[in-house]
């Protein structure tokens, strides 16, 4: 009677912090696409929408570090962060080249999360060190309130 106990316990806390990541999952969502959304109107890009469509977000994420990218990948920086996230998404399914494209794509995304907290920070390189350590759990959250900030370049 007890393990049974035990057993309804765990799968009711197991449900409870199912439903509790599922809601930050989709808050984490919604925060960061108001956030890449309100960035990108100020810049003034047309396609500002795409911070709402999970994929083409990344898009808008090329968009707002354009400024800062090397001069092989200023036009269309948006389109061309998008094709290598695309790319590494489908180069995952390749048995030896997967832990390469996973590299490329986490080296990737931390190097725009860092661009992106250097133009509208201060401190980039303590928040994204602070997002590596907590696994970018607040980042959506950071995001948000550093929406309405100024660009610094």
């Amino acid at each position: 009677m007890e393990d049974q106990v035990l057993v309804e316990h765990m799968l009711a806390w197991g449900i409870v912090f199912t439903v509790i990541m599922i809601i930050w999952g989709i808050a984490a969502y919604l925060l960061s696409a108001f956030a890449l959304h309100t960035m990108a109107k100020k810049q003034g890009l047309e396609d500002a929408y795409f911070a709402f469509i999970p994929i083409l977000n990344c898009k808008t994420w090329g968009d707002l570090v354009e400024s800062k990218m090397p001069d092989y990948l200023r036009p269309e920086t948006g389109w061309k962060v998008l094709g290598v996230f695309v790319a590494c998404f489908i180069l995952n399914f390749i048995p030896i080249v997967n832990f390469i494209s996973s590299i490329v794509s986490l080296v990737l995304a931390i190097w725009i999360m860092y661009l992106l907290l250097e133009r509208y920070t201060t401190n980039s390189v303590l928040f994204t060190v602070i997002h590596l350590i907590t696994g970018s759990l607040f980042f959506p959250l950071h995001l948000f309130l550093i929406r309405k900030n100024e660009p610094r370049f």
